[in-house]
């Protein structure tokens, strides 16, 4: 059973899409000009690119623990949003990378320097391979991270293998069991292991799941290779919990077929979910489809976003 929170907080401090003038909502504030405390005519910029990152404040009773999950694409990126936005690095407890692609581990180095204290850095154990994406005319190298590079960091590094409670109340998943027929992996993402290519299923990918007192899971993923129903399916079965408040994060349906789409739809609906999130690779189809069939469930997706349970 994964232990109850009080409050969480979901900052979004990378992401594809930034809107500065989005109003705030009961459950998410937005920065920009409606953001606490930005008294400045015209308000700072934050900056917005193809990679994905969260801060993430877990509270209970009055004890503030923070995660870092992904880092973003470009080095200074999410370390510039995360000042700008006033997150304090001072608290992070743990970082987690969900899985080996550029567009996640980018700004690693820069943002566990700003980390004081030592922390565990918890990753799947497929991380440090080099990935590729094929194509039927050309293959483009994907590169690797470096783990002598996050050896020599302020960190302890963590394979995590199974579901692992990293603090009270917040739960890593994975690997992910492949149950639903219409979630497969996109056969044109390939890893190498040895020197012999193959597709990648992404069986190491880690996703994050929370509890929240009074509301149920939050099920925060950054890709959802393994599939977006797949994750939460596992999610209540680990945790033993089967109210789902919501889901957030990349659902990887860019380039979906339409029925994928609405397949997944259906079946995100039958978990009732009160907020739905789709972010970073879930694709403009995806999202336009999310906001029209789950209208009072739909949020959409901001770098700068906060998300309150």
């Amino acid at each position: 059973m994964l232990s109850s929170i009080d409050e969480l907080s979901i900052y979004e401090t990378m992401d594809n899409y930034y809107d500065g003038l989005l109003v705030p909502q009961k459950d998410v504030q937005r920065f920009g000009y409606f953001w606490p405390n930005i008294q400045t005519s015209p308000f700072p910029a934050i900056v917005s690119e193809h990679g994905f990152s969260c801060y993430i404040v877990v509270k209970t009773g009055n004890v503030k623990r923070a995660i870092v999950f992904d880092f973003g694409l470009s080095g200074n990126g999410v370390t510039g949003n995360m000042a700008m936005m006033g997150l304090n690095p001072s608290i992070v407890e743990a970082a987690v990378l969900s899985h080996g692609h550029f567009d996640h581990y980018g700004g690693v180095e820069n943002v566990i320097e700003t980390i004081p204290e030592k922390v565990p850095f918890y990753v799947g154990p497929d991380v440090f391979f080099k990935r590729y994406i094929h194509f039927p005319t050309k293959q483009i190298d994907l590169g690797a991270l470096d783990e002598a590079s996050i050896k020599r960091l302020n960190c302890d590094l963590c394979v995590v293998n199974e579901p692992k409670e990293i603090i009270p109340g917040a739960m890593l998943i994975g690997p992910v069991s492949r149950v639903t027929e219409f979630e497969q992996s996109s056969p044109g993402i390939m890893i190498e292991r040895e020197g012999v290519l193959e597709q990648d299923g992404f069986n190491d990918e880690l996703s994050m799941v929370f509890n929240v007192n009074g509301k149920g899971l939050v099920v925060l993923t950054a890709c959802a290779h393994a599939g977006i129903i797949n994750i939460i399916r596992q999610a209540v079965e680990v945790t033993g919990i089967r109210k789902v408040h919501a889901v957030l994060g990349g659902f990887h349906l860019i380039g979906a077929e339409p029925q994928k789409i609405m397949h997944t739809i259906a079946e995100m609906k039958k978990f009732e979910p009160d907020i739905v999130v789709p972010m970073h690779c879930s694709g403009f189809e995806a999202v336009k489809a999310f906001s029209s069939e789950m209208k009072k469930e739909f949020r959409i997706y901001s770098t700068g976003s906060r998300f309150i349970f």
